[in-house]
């Protein structure tokens, strides 16, 4: 998945894109790596109020250490992931099932505070094609912000994953609800403009992963070439 072809102007809307896709994933980068430090720093508390009792359990606190060690190494793994992700490096094989769960569950909030709900729907036979995560995971985040700019007031999101030709096709559609439905908070007025994502700027950010994005209205359809062998 390596761009190819660009002319400046597709390069361009791919670049802005791309920095809007970073700016807005960046908050619940920042919550990923609060949750895992909050973990060894509550263990090392409890640790700390062990020690100062009477006669502290050898025992039990070589089994705190372990418990803090443990948590370190799940931080390490946060902050690797994140250090990736920024630096647009990660290399790892990631199946595509797996990302799109991880995406649903990501993007659950956002969506339900305009009172949308999101339904996935696949097969184990697409979902366990594997792609490289880097870009696998910026072009799904990609689809679900620009749904996520064109979304109605209420209803449901279909994500379906399923076998396109060769590929895999990932489609956001809209099923709108009831209009006497609770629309929630929109975000529409808490997304600058600059990082509201345009269907000629993932159309741009797709080409240049070898992906294609066919935009519909109010949301899309990524369509994935056959996947790598590993």
């Amino acid at each position: 998945m390596s761009g190819a072809g660009f002319d400046d102007a597709a390069q361009a809307a791919a670049d802005t894109t791309l920095l809007a896709i970073l700016r807005r994933m960046a908050s619940p980068l920042r919550h990923d790596l609060a949750g895992a430090l909050l973990i060894p720093r509550m263990r090392l508390q409890m640790m700390r109020r062990q020690l100062q009792g009477d006669a502290p359990d050898p025992g039990r606190m070589l089994g705190a250490v372990d418990e803090v060690l443990s948590a370190l190494n799940a931080l390490r793994a946060v902050q690797i992931s994140t250090i990736g992700w920024i630096e647009q490096q990660e290399e790892m094989s990631l199946r595509l099932g797996d990302a799109l769960s991880a995406a649903v569950s990501s993007f659950g909030l956002s969506f339900s505070e305009r009172g949308i709900s999101i339904e996935q729907l696949g097969s184990d036979a697409t979902g366990s094609a594997c792609y490289p995560a880097q870009p696998l995971r910026l072009l799904l985040q990609a689809g679900f912000l620009l749904a996520l700019d064109q979304a109605p007031p209420s209803g449901r999101l279909v994500v379906e994953c399923a076998a396109d030709g060769d590929g895999v096709r990932v489609q956001w559609r809209f099923e709108v609800g009831d209009a006497s439905e609770t629309t929630g908070l929109s975000e529409a007025g808490l997304v600058p403009d600059r990082d509201r994502l345009s269907p000629d700027g993932v159309t741009a950010l797709c080409r240049r992963f070898d992906a294609r994005f066919e935009p519909q209205f109010a949301a899309g359809t990524l369509h994935l070439a056959a996947p790598p062998a590993i």
